[in-house]
């Protein structure tokens, strides 16, 4: 049985060789990562000369963003200083005659402001006086205190409605009346025939005192 068991785990000579070089294989791969630590040369950083190369880096990023901040907020306020050119301090600008341009010169108004003044001004016909300047979207009791010292109005270049020929489209542009309003004034000429007089529209219930008194200067009878 010993003998058996001695022929069974016995190798040959060719199986051993193998398990040699299987062995220095081993031995082999183990010991390469000391030996390449041994051979490589060690180079160490020197953190001294990296803290300078750092430093300057630092250094240039910090002018380079320097300069281009300082650049893009000259653009911006050479920008800004053109968009905002207003008059001159004590220049009168009048309101009637004023296209957007010249309208957004005045201190205290800008594009968007003025846009909407040129707007309502054509609607209107022109403005009768500077307090309606307040009836622009935008314009406050203190934003008109901050303006109305730099305009002026020529009442003179207002364009007055013509009531017995406007179309309803064009009556309801103008800004005192709303729907309804216009509706029923071309309704009563329709009914009625041309008005003679402001006396006219006065019978149509659904103007009220004040309406009649804000239009008045607005319209005409020929």
């Amino acid at each position: 049985m010993l003998s058996d068991l001695i022929k069974y785990i016995s190798i040959s000579k060719k199986e051993w060789n193998g398990i040699i070089v299987l062995i220095i294989l081993i031995i082999i791969v183990t010991i390469m990562p000391y030996v390449y630590q041994l051979l490589s040369k060690d180079n160490t950083i020197n953190l001294k000369d990296f803290n300078k190369v750092l430093a300057q880096v630092n250094t240039n990023s910090k002018q380079n963003n320097f300069d281009t901040n300082k650049n893009f907020l000259n653009t911006k306020a050479g920008y800004k200083e053109t968009l905002t050119y207003k008059v001159k301090v004590g220049e009168i600008i009048e309101i009637n005659s004023a296209n957007i341009a010249t309208l957004s010169k005045i201190r205290g108004i800008g594009t968007t402001l003025a846009t909407r003044i040129n707007r309502y001004k054509e609607r209107l016909g022109g403005f009768l006086y500077k307090e309606q300047l307040m009836e622009v979207f935008g314009i406050d009791s203190l934003k008109y205190n901050r303006i109305k010292d730099g305009v002026r109005i020529n009442d003179s270049v207002v364009k007055k409605i013509n009531i017995n020929n406007i179309s309803f489209v064009q009556l309801r542009l103008f800004p005192y009346l709303n729907f309804n309003q216009a509706n029923a004034i071309i309704e009563y000429r329709n009914q009625h025939g041309k008005y003679v007089s402001f006396i006219d529209l006065k019978k149509i219930a659904i103007l009220n005192a004040k309406d009649l008194h804000r239009m008045e200067p607005y319209f005409n009878f020929k």
